[in-house]
């Protein structure tokens, strides 16, 4: 079965089961401790804590998501994440663009890198594959890479 939750509404969920719930939140979540083998995050982490989707403000919101998918999964589960990347880490209201570096950082002590990959804009509208030091530059067409990784439970 495929799940999904979300701090806002999704209307008329098909193929998967939604439950409105907030991933830094564990008393809103519909599910127990080690129930997952894997969970998927698409370009979310980046914004968790910032308030601009309507969730709670708080720094540390993307380290507290961690911390609670961390538990969401069974021993030997994986966390899948695409996220915003450059070479240089920064944050505004609306999103945190991640360098390796305090990726790793976010992820400490809870998940080891299985897997990486990374695109680049080629055009604003044709990402291709790039290496991590193509991934860690800035581009004319966009200031932000993307990044995917493969993660493993500690």
């Amino acid at each position: 079965m495929v799940y999904g939750i979300d701090i806002r509404e999704y209307p008329n969920p098909k193929n998967f089961e939604f439950y409105r719930a907030d991933i830094t939140d564990v008393e809103s979540f519909p599910f127990d401790p080690e129930s997952f083998d894997y969970v998927i995050s698409l370009s979310t982490i980046e914004h968790i804590g910032l308030g601009y989707y309507g969730g709670d403000l708080d720094e540390r919101g993307d380290r507290i998501a961690v911390r609670n998918i961390h538990s969401l999964l069974r021993s030997d589960g994986h966390f899948i994440v695409t996220l915003l990347f450059s070479g240089k880490y920064y944050q505004n209201s609306f999103q945190r663009v991640h360098t390796m570096e305090s990726f790793k950082d976010l992820i400490s002590g809870y998940f080891e890198i299985e897997k990486q990959q990374f695109w680049i804009p080629k055009s604003k509208k044709n990402w291709i594959p790039a290496t991590l030091e193509e991934a860690e530059l800035v581009y004319e067409s966009c200031p932000e890479n993307n990044a995917c990784f493969v993660l493993k439970k500690l």
